[in-house]
Parts: structure tokens; C-alpha cells; sequence
């Protein structure tokens, strides 16, 4: 549909279904591959998992450390340092994986080319496009870190609001409290399918159209109304 939108200026809501029976099985395999991809960054996390079955946890668990505190607090101490490699190691192997196969769901669909046509043909653009790619890219990222700060502070603020309401209420209806996490969780989900709808919907339009623009497909431009 982004494709249409690109290319035509309008779409339906009809194509929806075809198109998805049309690409779901390719896209499927795509996706089953970048998580196969994107899951050898566990290696990141061997030293951890090396520190816990080394600490003799999975046997005896933590009376081991009752009578050496000393011992429990190197242990986490190497812990968390791994752990925190691993976190920072894991999510740059992310982004690079990310930033490789950007295209590989769009190739499919706007290209119609085969799975292993796909990935060749995002790293493909890497290469041939690398500036205007890379560009795009930290953009994305950086509108991303800007989505997530803010949908991290709306609904903290959202809360906040709502639990001092909750509290004021209390002191007329105090059966009204346990109610509390229920509403916080109800609105969190709403904020999440609001904000991700939205944010999927524009992502989509925008990589589609710049997929298309940089490989010199034709792009629908609305003619301007007057000539001011």
C-alpha cells in the first residue's frame, strides 16, 4: 500500500489482504533469517552465563554466598560488568544488522525478487548508496530515541496524573485503590497500540518511498494548487 501511495498518490484498504497473501510466505523466511541473524549476538553474552555456571549458582544457589559476603559481591560485581558488555555489544551488533538489511521487506514486496534476492539487494544499496543510506538511517535512529524518550515521559506523566486522581478518590470510595494497576494497565496498552500504529503506518510510507526514490522508481508528487 505505501508502494501505491508512492508511485500513484491513493491506495485501498482492499489491497491489504491480497498483497499479504501474495508476499507473506517470502517475508516470513526473511524474517525467520534476520532472527537467526540478529540472535548471534548471544556470543556478547557468554561471559555472563560463564560467570554464573562458574559461581556454582545453578547447583547450589545462593547459600553459597551466606557465609562470604565477599565472595557475593565480586560475583555480582562481575555480573553486572558482563552484563552490561553484553547489553552495549548486543545492541550496536543491532543497529549494524538493522542498518545492513534495512530493505530486505521492501525489496520483496516493491521489487518482487526472491529472499536471498533481498538481502543482496539491500547490501547492495549499502554499498552503491552508502551516504544517502546512512543519512536516512541516523535519522531514523534518532527520531526513534526521540519516540521512545517521549512515550516513556507521556505515560509517566499519564500515570502520575492518574494515580494522584486515584488517591484523591480514595478518600471518598477506598474500595477504588485496587482498581488502580488495573486502569494503569489498560492505559499503558492503549498509549502503546496508539503510538505503535502510527509510528509503524509513517515508518512504512517513509522507507518505501525512499527505497523507491533511490532506486529510481517513479514517485507520485502532488501538483501545487496555485503559483504563489
Amino acid at each position: 500500500m505505501s508502494k501505491e501511495a508512492a508511485s500513484t498518490g491513493k491506495t485501498a484498504m482492499g489491497h491489504f489482504m491480497s498483497y499479504g497473501n501474495r508476499y507473506f510466505g517470502r517475508m516470513f523466511v526473511a524474517n525467520i533469517i534476520l532472527t537467526l541473524i540478529l540472535s548471534v549476538a548471544l556470543i556478547f553474552w557468554i561471559p555472563a552465563f560463564y560467570v554464573i555456571y562458574n559461581s556454582g549458582l545453578p547447583v547450589d544457589g545462593f547459600i553459597i554466598f551466606l557465609d562470604s559476603p565477599e565472595s557475593f559481591f565480586a560475583f555480582f560485581a562481575t555480573l553486572l560488568l558482563s552484563a552490561f558488555f553484553g547489553t552495549i555489544l548486543t545492541i550496536i551488533y543491532g543497529i549494524i544488522v538493522i542498518a545492513l538489511f534495512l530493505f530486505v521487506g521492501y525489496s520483496i514486496v516493491i521489487d518482487d525478487i526472491s529472499v536471498i534476492g533481498s538481502f543482496k539487494k539491500s547490501l547492495s544499496l549499502l554499498k552503491t548508496k552508502t551516504s544517502q543510506v546512512l543519512l536516512f538511517f541516523a535519522v531514523l535512529f534518532i527520531l526513534a530515541v526521540i519516540y521512545f524518550v517521549s512515550r516513556l515521559i507521556i505515560s509517566t506523566s499519564v500515570g502520575f496524573i492518574f494515580g494522584m486522581i486515584f488517591i484523591f478518590l480514595s478518600f471518598f470510595v477506598p474500595a477504588i485503590m485496587p482498581l488502580m494497576p488495573i486502569f494503569n494497565i489498560i492505559f499503558s496498552s492503549i498509549i502503546n497500540v496508539i503510538f505503535g500504529t502510527i509510528v509503524a503506518v509513517v515508518l512504512t510510507v517513509w522507507i518505501a518511498r525512499f527505497y523507491m526514490a533511490i532506486t529510481e522508481k517513479q514517485l507520485y508528487v502532488e501538483e501545487k494548487l496555485t503559483n504563489y
